[in-house]
């Protein structure tokens, strides 16, 4: 299926400027579409007006999250059932970092938890699993592997959601947006920050695989564990 939130709302058929910020806050659908037909599969509808800054949406294990922030920077998420479009659990919270455009970081689900604005959340309750103290400095959003959150922290950021640590890579900071990319057992990160006022001292494109994997690999031997971790 496709999902997305449509404004059914006149005024933003018949608006000539192109500024539809106020229209489309109002007769407000969530709508699912038939993949191969198009057809709609069911439709609801639905005040998403506080998701005033941004409207995000993802998809995860039967789940379909709506969420958005409002002009007092809090962070609204609504959950529905994807198969019927009936709401599971809604949740506000205050943005937690208060500098570099927090109020608009965007979710990462992992499993079954959502990842956003420093809390975790159970994908099926909504329940508040943790919330991180960490200072993320700067701006950058999250990507996410089955085993870790990439970020930008100061500079290259990796949290391991097996063991709750970190790793930073010192004198390369990454884009204002996703810029870290893990893809195929490695982690991508192009060079995005040139031309930003930081001042890290290397602007390049950096590719990472697993050290164990590396190390296996140079010494000419490797084991099922290893490889196992590097595919996942």
């Amino acid at each position: 299926m496709v999902y997305f939130v449509e404004s059914r709302n006149p005024e933003a058929f018949a608006a000539k400027s192109g500024r539809l910020y106020a229209p489309v806050q109002s007769e407000q659908f969530l709508v699912a579409l038939d993949l191969g037909t198009g057809e709609i599969r069911w439709e609801k509808p639905y005040d998403f007006s506080k998701c005033e800054y941004m409207t995000y949406m993802c998809y995860a294990n039967g789940k379909l999250l709506v969420l958005g922030t409002d002009q007092a920077k809090q962070y609204h998420t609504y959950a529905f059932d994807s198969q019927y479009g009936e709401e599971i659990w809604q949740d506000v919270n205050k943005a937690r970092k208060g500098h570099h455009s927090g109020h608009l970081a965007h979710p990462v689900v992992v499993g079954d938890k959502m990842y956003v604005n420093k809390l975790t959340y159970a994908l099926g309750s909504g329940d508040i699993l943790h919330e991180d103290d960490f200072n993320w400095h700067g701006c950058g959003v999250m990507t996410a592997s089955k085993h870790a959150i990439f970020r930008r922290f100061e500079y290259h950021g990796v949290l391991d959601l097996d063991t709750n640590t970190r790793t930073e890579y010192t004198g390369v900071r990454s884009g204002c947006w996703l810029s870290i990319i893990p893809s195929g057992g490695m982690l991508l990160a192009p060079e995005t920050s040139a031309g930003c006022s930081c001042a890290h001292a290397i602007q390049t494109s950096l590719g990472y695989v697993p050290s164990t994997v590396f190390y296996a690999n140079t010494s000419g031997a490797d084991t099922p564990a290893t490889q196992d971790k590097q595919t996942e």
